[in-house]
Parts: structure tokens; C-alpha cells; sequence
């Protein structure tokens, strides 16, 4: 099932369809419904690390994704690092989802993110302006952290009414992904 906002669409489209890549998934929820990273999993055999603070929400994967790294832990009170080095994460990752809920939770967890030792090719971040969340202390972050924003005409091809919830983002170091710009 594919994920909401076609995050997943955007991934896939950005990444030129990249077979066995690896996300890193903050608010990861269930294993299917409203998932970002469901469809990479099963058709084009992504693995990754994915994180949720509910049980239940992570003991819905049992049996139905891959639980190798699937860690039940607040995003806001744990080691981003150590973590990352527990799970094999690669330093180049190809796809980071942001979506903890509260919006401002998602922010919290922005700035403890290790962005200084791990690159993101691509980046979903959702900031859920339309509930009077900011988006600009994000954007500024990213923008000085070495991340493209994504226009909003490119976004909106993807799924229109999602500018007022998320910013879409690559790294300037995959510069050959950021193609709106030729």
C-alpha cells in the first residue's frame, strides 16, 4: 500500500527506481497502512531503520515486515548516534522520513539527527503548517545543512495538497538527482 502523501512515489521517482536502497523512518507506525516505506520494502527490497514510540503500532510488523531494525524508542530521549552505529547505518542513506507527531516533536528530533557524520540523499519532513506548526525554522535548518528544498510545483505533481503539511528535500552532494535545476 503506498504511503499518504506519495512519499513513496517521490522516493522512488527521485532515486530512479534504486533497488535494495535504505531508509531511516521517525514515526514509522504501522507496517502497511499510511507507511513510507512499505512499498520500498516489498517492490523494490529496501531495508532500514525504522523507529515509533507505540507498541502497538510496531507489534502490528510482526510477521508482516521486516523487524530486524525496528526499535521501539523515543526519538526525542535516545542516542541518534549510537543507534545508528548498533544498526549498520550506512553513512549515506538514501531516504530519511520525518513524521512524529506532534509537528513539533518532528522538529525536536530534527536537531538530534547526527546530520554532521550522516548524509540523506532525500528527505520527507513534515511540518504540518496547516495546524499552525512553522515550517521556516526547518527550512532554514536543512538549507544550512546542505539540503535543496524541493520546489512546490515539483512537490505538488507528486501530491497537491500536501505543501501546507511537508517539505520535500535532497542533498546538495546528490546533485545529480536535483534535476528541476537543468
Amino acid at each position: 500500500m503506498p504511503s499518504d502523501c506519495k512519499q513513496d512515489s517521490f522516493v522512488i521517482s527521485t532515486l530512479n527506481s534504486l533497488r535494495k536502497g535504505f531508509w531511516v523512518e521517525y514515526g514509522c507506525q504501522g507496517p502497511i497502512k499510511s507507511s513510507n516505506t512499505h512499498v520500498l520494502e516489498l517492490e523494490y527490497e529496501w531495508k532500514g531503520l525504522s523507529l515509533d514510540i507505540e507498541p502497538s503500532f510496531l507489534a502490528e510488523w510482526d510477521g508482516v515486515r521486516n523487524t530486524d531494525r525496528l526499535v521501539c524508542a523515543d526519538a526525542l530521549n535516545i542516542d541518534h548516534e549510537k543507534l545508528y552505529v548498533e544498526h549498520n547505518v550506512p553513512n549515506v542513506v538514501d531516504y530519511l522520513s520525518l513524521d512524529i507527531e506532534p509537528p513539533d516533536a518532528t522538529w525536536e528530533c530534527l536537531q538530534k539527527i547526527p546530520l554532521d557524520k550522516y548524509i540523506f540523499k532525500v528527505v520527507t519532513y513534515e511540518h504540518d503548517s496547516y495546524r499552525g506548526y512553522p515550517k521556516e525554522p526547518s527550512r532554514e535548518f536543512f538549507s544550512e545543512r546542505g539540503y535543496v528544498r524541493v520546489p512546490d510545483n515539483i512537490v505538488r505533481g507528486f501530491f497537491g495538497e500536501i505543501l501546507n503539511a511537508e517539505d520535500w528535500y535532497i542533498h546538495e552532494s546528490c546533485e545529480d538527482l536535483i534535476t528541476w535545476t537543468r
